[in-house]
Order: C-alpha cells, then sequence, then structure tokens
C-alpha cells in the first residue's frame, strides 16, 4: 500500500510546520470534558493513543475556556 499512496505517507511542509505524514484525524465529540468544560485525563488518552497510532496532524475538538457562557452544553449545576 506504501508504494500506491506513497505520497501519503510522506511529509508535508506547511511555512514553518512540517507534518510527518498527511494522514489527519478531524475533530470528533467525545464528551470526555469535565462537568466545567476543561480537558479531561480521558481527552489525553485518547488524543495520545491516535498520535501514537501515526497520525501526521490532529484537530481537536472545542474546548470550554470561560465556563457557563462558552460552555457548548448545558450542565445542570
Amino acid at each position: 500500500m506504501k508504494s500506491k499512496y506513497s505520497q501519503l505517507f510522506s511529509p508535508l511542509t506547511v511555512k514553518n510546520m512540517t507534518i510527518k505524514n498527511r494522514i489527519a484525524m478531524m475533530p470528533m465529540g467525545t464528551n470526555y470534558g469535565e462537568q466545567n468544560g476543561e480537558m479531561s485525563f480521558l481527552h489525553i488518552n485518547y488524543y495520545r493513543q491516535r498520535a501514537m497510532g501515526g497520525t501526521g496532524l490532529i484537530i481537536v475538538e472545542n474546548a470550554n475556556v470561560d465556563y457557563p457562557s462558552g460552555s457548548q452544553w448545558n450542565h445542570p449545576d
């Protein structure tokens, strides 16, 4: 498969950033956030596993920066 899709597994440089291959993971809602929208250890482990699997570019899901007004979800307090 590497010979058929050789460009897929080759590095890609955009300005000052080099990605080790052209495999990208788009953002997906895991619902692993804490009640207040902060990242959790579940998030960290989830993305670590994808990176170890060889994904060149990982685009993470949304995160909350100002709870509750910045929250995507309505959590009862």
